[in-house]
């Protein structure tokens, strides 16, 4: 058996260089803190300096760096609520130069009554503001955007002309069509009140490119990377930026997160072109928190969780912080969650006052042919498998440092410092073995015929390994016949 090596017959650095393949069948790097990255806009009232990343250690150091109310705060914010220990850095992405979102609040009349105009915003609570007997409306507009000023952390500004509040999102470009907003009035006998024309803004324009953020982060390893985009051209260049740095001579293995709040549609649209199985698409449609906060929380959650255990089975589980649908008709159907499943996508549902994941899958479903293909549909599949990874990688060095190699010898053993195919084999064998102990992974035993090891016959000094990992299956169904039989 010839094994092939993963990397060029001309390089020559030294190193264990890993490819890992989806879907085919000393130190620990357990002891490295899961690294989160969010990509975002920041306001001008931020320190942070644009497309250059910073550690972020709290919710209030995140509204510093990057202006309240800013897409990046109210991300870190989210990514803190379902982790307070997360390991958290973050990168400002120039903001667009085109047009941001607004929605009007429009008063007109006199008031006979004393009352108030109550304004929600997003998941964020909401303001009240008062009416007067005698306030025209001018008056009450004043107070419905003096309310909405006053709430510095929300992700939008107001302003009055005569009556017509205009709701402003505090960034330009599209994604400030995500941000929710409602109003009622409350008594104000005389003031007639027109609300928001739907349930988000409007009319932000022209998207920003996170091209210049991603390649300064390329140096550093993340292992989740949290995207603020829904939309196939973007996630695209997030898809690229993971799979580059996870070839073997880079090593920097990495996955994505987005999320999307549009009809199942629309959302399976976007799963079927960028099919990823580095990427984590969570649905959530309608939802009062914008895509970017929902994938923040999401990607918090899931570092916190597999920290301790990669092969985490997320079923049910709830994600902090998350809103309900207000309406019953946006909460998804059984139907549709399969559906969302069976492309890639990771649907999260109602629960009560709560939000819950129904199952944690990959982004890939789909084969080069574009057939269905779910040898990747579990999260765990991706996170388990770099976890071998890493830990092969990190403990390589530290095993068989300044090693010698030559091939095995039936009738000698090696000397001291000099490793064999069949060494390596077996301390390769341990080494799975001990993650199937852990329970992350099972079949080690049964797979040790594919376990390879070979020196490298054309390129002197290079060993080449095929490894086969089994990761543990995660327990999602019972299916059960329940028969009365008397």
């Amino acid at each position: 058996m010839t094994i092939p090596s993963v990397i060029a017959d001309s390089y020559k650095v030294p190193g264990s260089f890993i490819q890992v393949a989806f879907g085919v069948g000393g130190r620990s790097a357990g002891s490295a803190p899961i690294k989160i990255l969010v990509t975002g806009n920041k306001t001008s009232a931020g320190t942070a300096t644009v497309e250059e990343s910073v550690r972020v250690y709290s919710p209030d150091e995140a509204k510093t760096l990057f202006g309240p109310g800013s897409e990046l705060h109210l991300m870190c914010e989210k990514v803190f609520r379902t982790n307070p220990t997360a390991h958290l850095t973050a990168i400002p992405i120039a903001e667009s130069a085109g047009t941001a979102a607004t929605r009007t609040i429009v008063s007109s009349g006199t008031a006979t009554a004393a009352g108030a105009v109550t304004v929600w915003v997003s998941n964020l609570g909401k303001v009240v503001a008062p009416i007067a007997v005698g306030d025209d409306a001018t008056a009450v507009g004043d107070a419905i955007a003096a309310a909405i000023n006053a709430r510095t952390d929300w992700p939008v500004t107001a302003a009055n002309v005569t009556g017509t509040v205009t709701v402003t999102a505090k960034h330009k470009g599209p994604r400030g069509n995500f941000i929710a907003i409602r109003s009622i009035q409350e008594v104000g006998t005389g003031i007639t009140h027109t609300p928001p024309a739907g349930a988000y803004l409007t009319s932000g324009a022209t998207m920003d490119d996170p091209a210049n953020a991603l390649d300064f982060v390329a140096p550093e390893r993340f292992h989740f990377i949290v995207s603020p985009y829904d939309s196939t051209t973007e996630l695209a260049l997030y898809k690229a930026h993971c799979d580059d740095e996870a070839v073997p001579v880079i090593g920097r293995r990495q996955v994505w997160f987005a999320g999307s709040i549009d009809t199942l549609a629309n959302t399976i649209t976007v799963s079927d072109a960028v099919n990823a199985a580095r990427g984590r698409l969570v649905w959530h449609y309608n939802g009062l928190d914008t895509p970017a906060e929902i994938a923040a929380a999401y990607a918090g959650l899931v570092a916190g969780e597999i920290g301790s255990d990669r092969a985490t089975n997320f079923d049910d589980v709830t994600v902090s912080g998350l809103a309900p649908q207000l309406a019953d008709a946006d909460k998804p159907l059984d139907t549709e969650l399969d559906s969302a499943l069976n492309s890639g996508i990771t649907p999260l549902y109602s629960a009560g006052v709560d939000v819950a994941i129904c199952r944690a899958v990959t982004n890939y479903h789909l084969d080069s042919a574009t057939n269905p293909d779910f040898t990747v549909l579990d999260m765990h599949k991706v996170d388990v498998t770099d976890f071998v990874a890493d830990d092969i990688q990190v403990q390589f060095r530290s095993e068989f440092p300044n090693a010698k190699l030559r091939d095995d010898d039936p009738d000698e053993d090696p000397p001291p410092g000099v490793v064999t195919p069949s060494m390596l084999r077996d301390w390769l064998y341990g080494l799975l073995k001990d993650h199937e102990t852990d329970g992350e992974l099972e079949n080690v035993t049964a797979l040790l015929p594919q376990l390879a090891v070979e020196i490298d016959e054309d390129v002197d000094g290079r060993i080449n390994a095929t490894i086969p990992v089994d990761p543990v299956k995660l327990l999602h169904q019972g299916s059960m016949d329940v028969r009365q039989v008397g």
